[in-house]
């Protein structure tokens, strides 16, 4: 009875001789299985580095001359492929010869029987390869949607984060204020073969020595009291340690902290072992300004820098804009429970012609006013031109951690400014009614519409 083999199944015949070749072909053709031809090994190669060949069948396998080269070549060009050496019954070709090579090896004479059941075996071998290699790129690929873009800038942040994350060795991210430093630990670690285990990340710049030792090792057993407070290594076991501006960690500490993960000794008043995570570290500094700024101890950042990761910065991926707006404006709609706003080619084009200093986070700032400011559909360029205006303060921080209040004010005054007080044009713009504009500007301290200095400043009274 003849093995049902996959209709689908792809297979190469190789043969040391035409006459050799089309036989074998015929054998695999009688089975349903799509098949390519070749003796000459040039050909072989060409045929393994563009089609996905399911099995590579070799006729005469210890005689042919360079087996041993196409067999190489069509384990590594595609991990999927199989290997079926045909051979004499007392050749050691496979076994004592060549040991190491993936292959299965079929000695002559055999029963058709069993070339069918071979065949149907690495076919369904093939199969199951490629469908796991399929699932681990759909997991990488949804582990990575948080960078979001097609620009040369992203793709590169996108493989080197694809190549660090199955490694289980410390990664140093670094990049510039604002850039996705979290994102790309995120990304990491759900990449990476520890993403069914916890992801804790520490910020370092809001700890002392003694609260940073607290914070990872937990709070001593207290006389009397049953139990301890955990700490964040024993939280992180089996996942990830995120540790967010390392470069606040003192030096004597960064040292013991070294020794500890590096499975050698802590002294502290809370011995231990060293425990089974994997490390992401993260700054805003990049290695050498931190090493000549004595913020990075040389031994620890040789440990913590297995891997290095640089964020780039937005000027260097304007073309992400879109897919950023995009992925922003939905995250607000569904964190409001509104519909999606619109944003039209003009607001586009004012996005992508600004210099962005504070990177991705100054632009979801932007966003996430102007979607809390206005409910209005779209979101127009006089709604985030006052914004982008003031982009030195915004880079130096001072704006951020603002009040709904705050950036309300900010954004009514700043257009009142631009249309020269016209209280008309400014309600207009903002889309608000001319008479709740008027009372925002009452509050603020603007005399009444039609007044003297009605359309200025109110200046600050001075005790």
């Amino acid at each position: 009875m003849m093995t049902s083999i996959p209709s689908d199944g792809c297979v190469l015949v190789y043969a040391d001789s035409e006459v050799s070749a089309h036989t074998l072909r015929s054998e695999v053709v009688s089975r349903g299985c799509k098949t390519f031809l070749c003796w000459n090994v040039s050909h072989a190669l060409e045929i393994l580095s563009r089609e996905t060949i399911d099995v590579c069948l070799i006729d005469n396998a210890e005689s042919c001359f360079d087996a041993a080269k196409l067999v190489s070549h069509a384990t590594t060009a595609r991990q999927s492929t199989q290997i079926i050496g045909l051979v004499n019954a007392d050749s050691p070709w496979g076994q004592e010869i060549i040991p190491s090579f993936r292959c299965e090896i079929l000695r002559k004479p055999y029963h058709p029987t069993a070339l069918g059941q071979t065949l149907f075996s690495a076919i369904e071998k093939s199969r199951l390869i490629q469908d796991n290699v399929r699932l681990k790129q759909q997991i990488s690929n949804d582990a990575l949607v948080c960078v979001s873009g097609q620009s040369e800038a992203s793709r590169r942040l996108r493989e080197q984060i694809q190549q660090a994350a199955p490694v289980d060795e410390p990664v140093f991210i670094h990049g510039e204020t604002g850039t996705e430093l979290v994102e790309v630990a995120e990304c990491l670690h759900r990449a990476g073969g520890r993403s069914k285990g916890p992801l804790i990340r520490i910020n370092c710049g809001v700890h002392s020595n003694e609260s940073f030792e607290r914070e990872l090792f937990g709070a001593p057993q207290t006389p009397g009291l049953p139990g301890t407070q955990s700490g964040q290594l024993d939280n992180a076991e089996g996942g990830t340690l995120y540790l967010n501006e390392v470069e606040s960690i003192s030096i004597p500490l960064q040292r013991r902290l070294l020794r500890l993960l590096s499975q050698q000794s802590w002294q502290s008043q809370w011995p231990r072992t060293a425990p089974n995570v994997r490390v992401v570290a993260s700054s805003q500094g990049n290695v050498e300004e931190l090493l000549r700024s004595k913020q990075l101890d040389q031994s620890f950042c040789n440990w913590i820098c297995g891997r290095t990761i640089e964020v780039p910065s937005l000027r260097e991926r304007k073309a992400d804009i879109v897919p950023m707006l995009e992925r922003m404006i939905q995250d607000i709609a569904i964190r409001e429970g509104q519909r999606p706003r619109r944003v039209p080619i003009e607001t586009i084009r004012l996005l992508e012609g600004y210099s962005w200093p504070g990177n991705v986070q100054e632009l979801r700032n932007v966003i996430e006013r102007a979607c809390s400011l206005d409910t209005n559909e779209w979101i127009m360029p006089e709604q985030i031109e006052a914004w982008l205006s003031s982009s030195e303060m915004t880079a130096n921080g001072v704006s951020y951690g603002m009040t709904v209040k705050e950036m309300e004010r900010k954004l009514i005054e700043a257009t009142f400014s631009r249309f020269q007080g016209n209280r008309e044009k400014t309600a207009q713009s903002l889309q608000i009614g001319l008479r709740t504009l008027s009372g925002k500007l009452r509050e603020y301290g603007y005399p009444p519409r039609g007044g003297p200095g009605s359309n200025q400043r109110p200046q600050l009274k001075v005790a």
